[in-house]
């Protein structure tokens, strides 16, 4: 009986981490990357917002697709950058938003974050 409860156990833990990781998922919002900067094989996005996340979508020969995403409101007035890695440096490639289908233009924003990470 002990070894029933256990695997019972195991089963009910197991479903209760798997919706927790689902909802945690689903109440992401997509927005417009916008701007990155770029340094090496790291890209980053600054911004200001709760449970961001950068995201390499898909990297080719040629294009770069990055995606956005947060979860609630902006914070306030602050700059926060979050990181992404490229599997190897942009180079010559074209980034595009997965959100927008638009190219992502480049900037200086989370440079200096970028230069100061171990």
């Amino acid at each position: 009986m002990p070894v029933q409860l256990t695997v019972v156990g195991g089963i009910v833990a197991a479903l209760l981490a798997a919706i927790l990781i689902v909802s945690q998922r689903s109440d992401r919002v997509t927005h417009p990357v916008g701007t990155v900067s770029v340094l090496g094989n790291e890209i980053a996005r600054g911004h200001c917002t709760r449970g961001a996340r950068l995201e390499v979508v898909d990297e080719s020969a040629t294009t770069v697709v990055i995606k956005f995403a947060s979860r609630g409101e902006p914070l306030g007035d602050c700059l926060m950058c979050e990181v992404a890695r490229l599997e190897e440096p942009i180079g010559d490639r074209t980034s595009i938003d997965e959100t927008t289908d638009t190219e992502i233009g480049v900037s200086d924003a989370c440079l200096d974050f970028l230069r100061d990470r171990p």
